[in-house]
């Protein structure tokens, strides 16, 4: 069984060529974040996220599935893409620095 690459190392595949094509491919198939859709808000991608998470493994990373996700939803997800706060019974998110929690309140 292969030993896990250095952080750095996984942190270089980043900033290939190839995963910035496949990164604009996806962004480009799916422009709008997954989770806020599934929220009920319209929100533009710019996050290409490994789901489930690469973990790691190069063959994952460059062929695993990806979906499309907005930076604040991004940032909300630990290391194994499972949101740091819970999403409430409506749907919305309940973390205090999620864009949904930060707008006009009215």
């Amino acid at each position: 069984m292969p030993s896990m690459p250095h952080r750095r190392e996984v942190h270089r595949w980043y900033g290939t060529a190839g995963w910035q094509r496949r990164r604009a491919h996806q962004l480009m198939i799916e422009p709008l974040c997954r989770l806020c859709l599934e929220a009920g808000r319209v929100t533009a991608a710019s996050v290409a996220d490994h789901h489930p998470p690469h973990g790691g493994d190069f063959n994952a990373f460059r062929l695993g599935p990806l979906r499309s996700l907005c930076v604040a939803c991004h940032a909300q997800l630990d290391g194994n893409n499972v949101p740091r706060f819970p999403v409430r019974e409506d749907g919305t998110p309940s973390g205090p620095n999620h864009p949904w929690n930060r707008g006009a309140q009215t």
